[in-house]
């Protein structure tokens, strides 16, 4: 795999190439977390590339099934054992309680994924940060609406709630909500978040287990994932980590699995991070966002469509990617170049003795 897919990241804490200008940066002087850590910034230069061939063979039509054997080997909803699992938890799928647990993004008119979801009519839509499930099992009976049959969800999540990690720190601006906020209540055993155990409750208890796979695995190696089994969703909505480079990385990775025609939808555009990211990316890509924010609504959602001639209109494919990349590579040793030029115009306008400027008339340049 590792020859097949290329992917280059360089995080920045200080002075380096990039920051010298040799390496251009997606991302600079970015704020780095999720509403707090003020000053912690991130520098950043990445690009992922999958070769042009690799969606060849790819199946527009994947079933649900499909899709749940080649993650899962089975459908998990049918485990003997995940019941017995729940209980012991004290997660119940009768309803008790389970509704005050669906926090997250709602789906109705005020939001941007229901309009896209009834023009897109998505066969596969994936959801990038699940929590309790509140989209998702939304999303899942939205499809039940719009008499999409064959359609289903992939809800990809770590479910561990790490950032309880940060903001639960005497320096953050967020403790108290650790100890007060129901965002935060969570089942735990031994320090490990049992969220994802809750958003299977609520799936059951929602019944719609019929239209969600779940994959509990970080965004970066579920992208890897989605290119590895050649699954390419028509929509894909961004809600994981607020934090740079991770949700910087979850544009770049879910936009390159993005279904040519298909949509990249993105929540919580008022977090300076993840507007930062979002702005970013899409210089990057040269696209105009569609950004929405509704009276009363605190969440700002985006979204930018992707066209269905994408990889023409790239015009890095076959031969024309590998001379993009040649005439990146000459472009960059183009700027080394004249940096070490510089620098030699610069030590032969010196007096050695004195190490004081000589007169113009009397520099010469070296050799």
């Amino acid at each position: 795999m590792a020859r097949l897919f290329t992917a280059i990241a360089l995080i920045l804490l200080g002075k380096s190439e990039a920051a010298d200008g040799m390496v251009p940066l997606d991302l600079s002087d970015t704020p780095g977390m999720d509403r707090d850590l003020e000053g912690v910034t991130v520098d950043l230069a990445y690009k992922l590339r999958v070769p042009d061939d690799w969606w060849r063979g790819a199946k527009a039509d994947a079933t649900y099934a499909e899709v749940m054997k080649k993650f899962h080997g089975e459908n998990i909803w049918e485990s003997d054992v995940l019941m017995g699992h729940l209980r012991n938890l004290d997660i119940t799928t009768n309803g008790s309680g389970l509704k005050s647990e669906l926090d997250g993004s709602a789906l109705d008119e005020k939001t941007i994924l229901q309009p896209l979801m009834s023009r897109l009519r998505p066969r596969v839509v994936l959801e990038v940060g699940v929590f309790r499930g509140s989209t998702s099992t939304a999303m899942a009976k939205l499809l039940d609406v719009l008499e999409l049959h064959d359609s289903f969800v992939v809800s990809m999540d770590t479910w561990l709630l790490d950032l309880r990690f940060v903001w639960g720190a005497d320096s953050s601006v967020h403790k108290n909500e650790i100890q007060q906020s129901r965002y935060f209540r969570n089942k735990e055993v031994a320090g490990s978040s049992q969220m994802y155990f809750t958003f299977l409750a609520n799936v059951l208890q929602s019944n719609t287990s019929h239209r969600i796979i779940p994959v509990q695995t970080a965004s970066s190696n579920g992208a890897m994932a989605l290119i590895a089994h050649k699954i390419r969703p028509d929509l894909i909505y961004v809600d994981a980590s607020h934090s740079n480079p991770d949700v910087f990385l979850d544009f770049i990775n879910f936009w390159g699995v993005l279904s040519p025609g298909g949509a990249l939808a993105v929540d919580d555009l008022q977090v300076p991070a993840v507007k930062s990211a979002f702005d970013a990316f899409c210089r990057l890509h040269g696209l105009s966002p569609v950004v929405q924010k509704k009276r009363g609504v605190v969440n700002i959602q985006g979204y930018v469509l992707k066209p269905a001639d994408w990889n023409r209109a790239t015009g890095v494919t076959g031969e024309g990617r590998t001379a993009a990349l040649a005439a990146k590579k000459k472009a960059l040793v183009s700027r080394m170049q004249r940096k070490s030029h510089a620098v030699g115009i610069q030590a032969a306008g010196r007096n050695n003795a004195g190490n004081r400027p000589l007169p113009k008339s009397k520099r010469r340049l070296p050799g």
